[in-house]
């Protein structure tokens, strides 16, 4: 008897899985797969369409189910798994190829071709197993060599990546993508200059585009302040007919918004005729969303160009945020005007009233700590000694909690970690935390992706843990964490959101800022839960001036100082001829470390003492200095870093020299001078505040804008004096003015709590 039972509609079960997948309901679409009663060889596509959404989806026990039918059937061969865990990778879906493999091939003696995609794959989940893979496979094989160097700088092991890419670079000669990697962990080390030989190196390497090298060597110069250097290679890069990302890039780089405009619209014009390459519309329309101007990509998307799914996506969010009709900008200068984060305000009226009763006892309060790191610098210093304050002030440690971005040690971001972690609060690396990448919620998802960067990334990165902690209080320290603690806190509707600027105003302190964020800074201080603070009297009227705030909106938070660490120093001998100048600070540009080295040796030149002077710092202005030092014939510098004890960095000087071009309070003249250093700097930010101003043992203010040669007569027509002088006066007013009480007391306040 023939058999009865209606044959399945394909069509209908087809729609039936997919509707099924689309609402989670895997478990509901194998059955309906299974109770059609079609076997695998009568509907391979269905299986392998269903073991598709089931990976995705991590339903990975469901999926090894469907792939061992599959495999059962003989539709599912080694070669096909091969095939698809490649396509997987290819679509930017690692953790769907590591599965096929792992269900197909096990995890032990893979054979050489499914060993390269399984480490590319566990490479791009970052899982531990990767780099076993790639012990083995990258002897000999420079596409797994470099995977093995990028694995390594994924984890910011950068220290051992950087001396395996030696290792490579030498064993794969003619590969110039090691020497590119070693450029670019170069800069991650800190080692600017190091980075600029290399590319200087690509630029006659026959076969390596020309116009990449001299783009790199563009971005460095620029960030080391070299800008007539970095603007006569600008001229050689446009002849070299660079790519439109890499024109971008350079032209957002050195502030040429007339070139960028004018290059875009150029290719936009002949896109008929000469397209760009695939993929180069979606990466510059990518920078332009990094630069906050969405309403240009909104445009360019508009005029048919291939933007790519992401910015797709991210305009698809935009009108759900914004609505359609805002982000349709009809001409460019419509365009122009849609700017991001500033089309995001003003803030939704909840964000001014939705939060908890305010916390006013401090042995209830909960207190979530932001930074960007823990480097060497002056304010990671400050971060410490504000959680040592707290605790003075009877903060216990289980009541804070210190978020950091990044502590990577490789990268210089650690060093005050040590001296965190001894205090006993509990401290989440943001980069390593588990969840990291777990999606917001879905009311913050679709505006997360309209920011620009880095406050997209900082804003995900941080999310998650402050909802998990749901803190009384937020404080974010310095400017970058400040927003991105602010932005989160006012989604989440944080009782008490403290910002503390560390410093003068960005535009003074970042010439190269392509983001303003002036409009998102100004929205959260008008909120009523949010208090910003600054660690001068000048730094705080500066933001008010920036932000146009009322005077008095911005608190002062003065620096604090644990002076039991800092023993003041014996007296010099009445007849000595030696005086010990020290400079401390890092090697960067904006603290002028050319300037002052010139002023030393002209002080050299005109002063009856002996002038040994001594820098005590990193960065990446080293071998500038020493070059410049030999040059200008220099007499006995001694450089030295990695120091931490007071004694180590201030015991050996008679005057601290800072010639900053812009600075808040600085930290070392504060320690200088508390073991009776006499002090001399330029009148930028909060030096003038930070230092005696009376008596034989005041310090010396310099002019903001001086040249070598008046600073070092200005220098010596104070010397006598100030080296005469005890040091005891100027103990006591470091002492008085910048204790950690101070710092402890003046924190709780700006949290709203009972000292």
């Amino acid at each position: 008897m023939p058999d009865s039972t209606p044959a399945p509609d394909f069509a209908r079960l087809r729609r039936t899985l997919v509707e099924l997948c689309g609402r989670d309901a895997y478990l509901d679409a194998l059955l309906a797969l299974e109770d059609s009663g079609l076997a695998v060889a009568e509907a391979p596509e269905l299986w392998h369409y269903l073991e598709r959404q089931l990976t995705e989806g991590r339903a990975d026990r469901l999926a090894r189910v469907v792939r061992a039918r599959l495999a059962e059937a003989g539709s599912y061969s080694t070669q096909a798994a091969l095939a698809d865990a490649q396509a997987a990778l290819d679509h930017g879906d690692p953790h769907r190829a590591e599965t096929i493999l792992r269900a197909v091939f096990g995890s032990d003696d893979l054979p050489p071709p499914v060993a390269r995609v399984m480490a590319r794959a566990l490479a791009g989940t970052g899982h531990p197993e990767a780099l076993l893979h790639l012990d083995r496979l990258s002897d000999g094989d420079s596409d797994m060599a470099l995977l093995k160097v990028d694995t390594l700088r994924a984890e910011d092991r950068l220290l051992e990546a950087q001396a395996h890419c030696e290792l490579f670079a030498r064993q794969f000669g003619g590969d110039a993508r090691f020497q590119v990697r070693l450029a670019r962990m170069a800069v991650g080390l800190g080692r600017w200059d190091e980075a600029l030989r290399v590319w200087e190196t690509l630029c006659a390497t026959p076969g390596f585009p020309r116009s990449v090298a001299l783009a790199n060597r563009i971005r460095l110069l620029a960030r080391l302040e070299r800008n007539p250097e970095a603007h006569a290679l600008t001229a050689e890069f446009l002849l070299e007919g660079p790519a439109l990302p890499d024109l971008v890039t350079i032209a957002a780089t050195l502030g040429m918004t007339g070139l960028m405009q004018a290059a875009i619209a150029d290719a936009v014009q002949r896109e008929s005729r000469l397209p760009l390459p695939e993929g180069d519309w979606p990466e510059v329309c990518g920078q332009l969303l990094d630069l906050g101007r969405l309403g240009q990509v909104a445009r360019l998307a508009s005029q048919g160009l291939p933007v790519g799914p992401a910015v797709t996506e991210t305009l698809a969010a935009a009108r759900r945020v914004l609505g359609r009709d805002n982000t349709s900008p009809a001409t460019p200068a419509e365009a122009a005007r849609l700017q991001m984060p500033d089309a995001l305000l003003p803030f939704p009226p909840f964000y001014a009233m939705r939060r908890p009763a305010l916390i006013r006892h401090p042995d209830r309060a909960r207190i979530l700590l932001v930074n960007a790191s823990l480097g060497s610098g002056g304010a990671e210093r400050q971060f410490v000694m504000m959680v040592q304050a707290l605790l003075r002030q009877g903060i216990r440690p289980d009541q804070i909690d210190a978020a950091l971005f990044s502590v990577s040690p490789d990268r210089g971001r650690a060093h005050f970690l040590p001296e965190l972690q001894d205090t006993g609060i509990r401290l989440h690396d943001l980069q390593s935390r588990d969840g990291f990448y777990r999606r917001l919620d879905p009311a913050l998802e679709d505006t997360c992706q309209l920011l620009p960067k880095p406050l997209r990334g900082d804003v995900v990165a941080l999310h998650d843990l402050v909802a998990e902690l749901r803190p009384d209080i937020l404080h974010g320290w310095q400017d970058r964490a400040g927003l991105a603690a602010g932005f989160v806190g006012a989604h989440l509707g944080t009782g008490r959101i403290v910002l503390s600027a560390r410093n003068m105003q960005p535009a003074k302190r970042d010439r190269g800022a392509q983001i303003d964020d002036r409009r998102l800074y100004a929205a959260l201080c008008a909120l009523p839960n949010v208090q910003l603070t600054a660690n001068s009297i000048a730094g705080a009227r500066d933001y008010e001036d920036w932000l146009g705030l009322d005077r008095g909106a911005a608190g002062v938070l003065m620096n604090g100082l644990d002076t039991a660490r800092f023993a003041i120093l014996p007296p010099r001998a009445p007849n000595a001829r030696v005086v010990r100048l020290v400079g401390v600070f890092r090697f960067a540009p904006n603290k002028r470390p050319l300037l002052w080295l010139d002023t030393v040796r002209a002080l050299q030149r005109l002063s009856p003492y002996d002038v040994r002077p001594r820098m005590v710092g990193s960065g990446p202005l080293r071998d500038e200095i020493l070059a410049h030092a030999s040059a200008i014939g220099l007499k006995h510098l001694q450089i030295d870093g990695g120091l931490s004890e007071p004694a180590a960095i201030y015991g050996p000087a008679d005057v601290i020299l800072l010639m900053s071009r812009v600075e808040g309070t600085p930290n070392v003249l504060l320690e200088a001078q508390a073991m009776g250093i006499a002090a001399a700097g330029c009148d930028v930010g909060g030096v003038r505040e930070a230092m005696l101003s009376e008596g034989p043992a005041a310090g010396l203010v310099l002019p903001e804008d001086i040249a070598s040669e008046d600073a070092a007569r200005l220098i010596q027509d104070w010397l006598p004096t100030a080296l005469a002088a005890p040091g005891d006066a100027r103990a006591a007013f470091i002492r008085d003015t910048y204790s950690l009480e101070a710092l402890g007391s003046g924190t709780l306040g700006y949290y709203g709590l009972e000292a």
